[in-house]
């Protein structure tokens, strides 16, 4: 069975026609309008994939509130009540400044 993030990443990049970036990942910080160029209807027909896919209707009062990836993923984590693996970009730590690699890292977004 497919994580949230998988069948979030495919809906994503076939609407886009992206392709897998260096490291295979779409970031939760990547912006529908900035990152993709998603105008109203690519947004439209994101939400219509979306409920299609995992079967839930999304009122447009909540779809548009999505500005970035990581706001529909938490929506999807939310709405079907469930904890999904995520990959994201390396973060540094603060004080050593070093890259730590938090892919795979089991968030949960009801907190």
């Amino acid at each position: 069975m497919k994580s949230i993030a998988t069948k979030l990443d495919e809906i994503i990049a076939e609407q886009f026609d992206v392709g897998p970036e260096e490291d295979g990942t779409i970031l939760l910080t990547d912006i529908f309008k900035e990152t993709f160029k998603a105008d109203d209807l690519d947004m439209v027909e994101i939400v219509m994939e979306i409920e299609d896919e995992f079967e839930i209707s999304i009122p447009d009062k909540d779809s548009d509130k999505w500005k970035t990836v990581g706001d529909a993923y938490s929506y999807l984590c939310d709405k079907l009540g469930e904890t999904g693996y995520y990959e994201r970009e390396k973060e540094k730590d603060y004080e050593t400044n070093r890259p730590i690699d938090n892919r795979f890292e089991i968030l949960d977004l009801r907190e």
